[in-house]
This record gives C-alpha cells, sequence and structure tokens, in this order.
C-alpha cells in the first residue's frame, strides 16, 4: 500500500481538470444509469489514455506498468 499526500490546491486543481475532461463525455447532470458498464469503461480507457505533462508526457497507465 502505498499513500501520496498532495496539497489541497494541487488536489482540487486535479479534481477541477478531471470534471472538466469527464465532460467532453457526460455532460453535468448526466444519468450514468443510461451508460453501460462497457461504455464508462471506454470513457475511462480514452481518459487514462492521455500523456501527462507532470509524468513527462507518458501516459499513466504506462507510468505504472
Amino acid at each position: 500500500r502505498c499513500i501520496f499526500v498532495i496539497p489541497f490546491a494541487l488536489a482540487t486543481t486535479i479534481e477541477a481538470n478531471t470534471n472538466g475532461l469527464l465532460r467532453q463525455y457526460l455532460p453535468s447532470s448526466t444519468d450514468l444509469s443510461k451508460y453501460s458498464l462497457a461504455d464508462l469503461k471506454r470513457i475511462q480507457d480514452s481518459l487514462d489514455d492521455r500523456p501527462l505533462k507532470i509524468l513527462g508526457f507518458i501516459k499513466s497507465v504506462e507510468g505504472t506498468r
């Protein structure tokens, strides 16, 4: 088990950025029950497949291998 502690301001920024990315796929107030697990998994995979500046522009899934 590994725990990372990040400052509150950074956590808030990360959350806002993630919400903005999710809104590209799911508008606000979207009823998630209308989506299959496969649809939501496809969205998750798409977000995980983005290169991240903080990781030196590698994809987060590559950084966890």
